[in-house]
């Protein structure tokens, strides 16, 4: 089936089912802001900034998160046509198997992405104190996520979703390590940058796995962790997520100085998935394996809480321009 509506209106269709913009632009901005305040904090700001680099760094994410999304869309067009048509209820409504857009759309988006990606590489490049590190960073991360658009189509990993997450999910380490370089502006000790990197990349990581958990009954032709790994090893892969994640908040924490009400409220958060994890690992079932909106939350606290503890901490105040 293929659909007669202006371009605008299924670019718009692909963008609030695939890549919702209000939540994942402002995930891209909490991602940005938190990793800027932690650094700058751990690195001993008496006041921490917001400027010009974390408006070019937020490009860079919001591009590279769009990117990736618009590649992972061109690869399962076929994927997501065939388990609609075999009565996967999760793949039915999809766009691109209701024919809401075309294969050329994903092309589109991908070098609308690619254009933001680039102007937000740019952007901090120059204005970056490491320029060096920083537009090393930003190569690294397209050649990653270009390589990644190659071997998404390799059969063997196309077709082993384990495979797939050990290839493809630590280029979000990577992303984190090269918004750290377009960020800092000033050193932070190794462990402190070690936990930088684990607090954007763990996070992501639960999420991932989060989201395609299925009770035993309930799996399909669709590959799950669950499916791939048993409930147990998938359960144990969620936990080590956001034991890991965890981990890094609290390194991050005793390195800037933030409040014990934010490490609780994390700590707290990080529980109930983890506590989430071992209900389904126990006792698998539709809604023990409904663990997507935990993770969301620890998610949000991990990376939207974080600035918000360290901007009390330390106080914030707006970079000038020129």
């Amino acid at each position: 089936m293929t659909t007669t509506r202006p371009r605008g209106a299924r670019l718009m269709a692909f963008l609030n089912d695939r890549w919702p913009p209000a939540p994942n632009l402002a995930g891209a901005a909490a991602l940005v802001v938190s990793l800027s305040f932690a650094a700058q904090a751990a690195a001993g700001a008496a006041a921490l900034v917001l400027g010009v680099r974390e408006l070019c760094a937020f490009l860079l994410a919001a591009g590279t998160s769009l990117l990736m999304r618009a590649y992972d869309e061109l690869k399962d067009v076929d994927t997501d046509r065939r388990l609609a048509a075999s009565g996967d209820e999760s793949f039915r409504s999809r766009p691109i198997a209701t024919g809401a857009i075309q294969q050329g759309d994903l092309v589109l988006v991908k070098n609308l992405a690619l254009g933001v990606f680039v102007v937000g590489a740019l952007g901090v490049a120059a204005a970056a104190s490491f320029p060096g590190w920083t537009a090393l960073g930003c190569a690294a991360v397209f050649g990653a996520v270009w390589l990644s658009s190659r071997w998404f189509f390799w059969p063997r990993i196309q077709g082993d979703l384990l495979l797939a997450f050990l290839t493809h999910n630590p280029i979000a380490g990577l992303v984190g390590a090269a918004l750290i370089a377009a960020l800092s502006r000033g050193a932070v000790e190794p462990l402190v940058l070690a936990a930088l990197i684990a607090s954007s990349w763990f996070p992501i990581s639960a999420w991932e796995v989060s989201r395609k958990l299925r009770a035993p009954a309930d799996e399909t032709a669709y590959e799950t962790y669950s499916k791939r790994l048993g409930v147990r090893g998938a359960a144990a892969l969620l936990f080590g997520s956001v034991t890991a994640s965890l981990a890094a908040l609290v390194v991050l924490g005793l390195a800037t100085h933030v409040s014990d009400i934010y490490l609780a409220i994390a700590s707290a958060a990080a529980g109930l998935v983890m506590v989430g994890a071992l209900r389904y690992a126990w006792r698998p079932s539709t809604r023990s394996a409904r663990l997507r909106p935990y993770a969301e939350l620890f998610a949000l606290v991990a990376t939207a809480g974080l600035p918000v503890a360290l901007g009390i901490a330390h106080g914030v105040r707006l970079e000038a321009l020129g």
